[in-house]
């Protein structure tokens, strides 16, 4: 029964094998997802085109992101990856973007780390494809992520950072007259207890300070000299993560400020 299903209908197929536990079986059913779509969407009328996505295509797609299981979870996030990659108006389209980016942040938290991660990375990707339709959103996602950084939930927390990470990297422009606040909170996950989340954290600390080597000349050495102090005060305190934190400070600072380091640092 099950095959004559899949038979008349390949899509049931299809997202049946995103839901399984084997990553490389997740992964080829993503590639054939997309070639489905896009080899149908050429033969279809606009009208048709949006009738497979509204009626076909997304009811599913949520309802593989909302599982319970990760793995299914990490089978929609893969889903979206490779629907990205149709290009025409069917995906790239401002409300079918703002559709998928609300899918993937619906994870950011998830109790999978997993899950977190690979959400985010797609988020990043939509806002990107989003480019300026997305400026007031990222306005509205910053600010969010920085109030979750305070969060006593410590998958609030990592989420935060992942989202902040991503949309640094991939909408710089649009994250750009965050990034002095960003910094200035930065230290909270940069002192966290999860390795994880310290890592991640010196991750956003790149994206920023590259940010501000690209678009903040006059501003930048009052910033790299704030971190640096903050880095070397870090280094005398007891926590060994608070130490950590520092070292990812510096190395940071290192390598995307060298040369703010070779003129300006004094030994402490």
């Amino acid at each position: 029964m099950a095959a004559a299903v899949s038979s008349q209908d390949p899509l049931h197929g299809i997202f049946q094998q995103l839901k399984n536990k084997n990553e490389q079986i997740r992964q080829v059913a993503a590639r054939e997802l997309r070639d489905h779509v896009e080899s149908a969407v050429a033969e279809l009328s606009t009208d048709g085109s949006a009738r497979l996505w509204n009626q076909q295509i997304s009811p599913r797609l949520f309802e593989i992101i909302h599982s319970n299981h990760s793995h299914e979870r990490l089978g929609g996030v893969l889903a979206i990856d490779r629907l990205l990659e149709i290009e025409g108006e069917l995906i790239e389209s401002k409300p079918t973007l703002f559709r998928l980016f609300n899918y993937v942040k619906s994870l950011l938290p998830s109790p999978d780390v997993n899950v977190m991660i690979a959400a985010s990375k797609t988020l990043g990707r939509i806002a990107e494809m989003g480019g300026t339709a997305f400026a007031d959103q990222i306005d509205v996602e910053v600010p969010r992520a920085l109030e979750a950084l305070q969060s006593d939930k410590p998958e609030g927390r990592h989420a935060a950072v992942l989202i902040l990470r991503e949309l640094a990297r991939h909408s710089a422009a649009h994250f750009h007259p965050h990034v002095q606040l960003v910094l200035e909170r930065i230290w909270v996950p940069l002192r966290d207890t999860r390795v994880l989340v310290r890592e991640g954290a010196a991750e956003l600390l790149a994206a920023c300070l590259e940010i501000m080597r690209s678009r903040d000349r006059t501003q930048r050495t009052p910033v790299y000299r704030d971190i640096n102090e903050k880095a070397a005060k870090g280094l005398a305190m007891a926590p060994v993560e608070t130490v950590h934190g520092s070292l990812l400070a510096y190395r940071e600072l290192f390598l995307h400020a060298g040369m703010f380091l070779k003129d300006d640092y004094q030994p402490t």
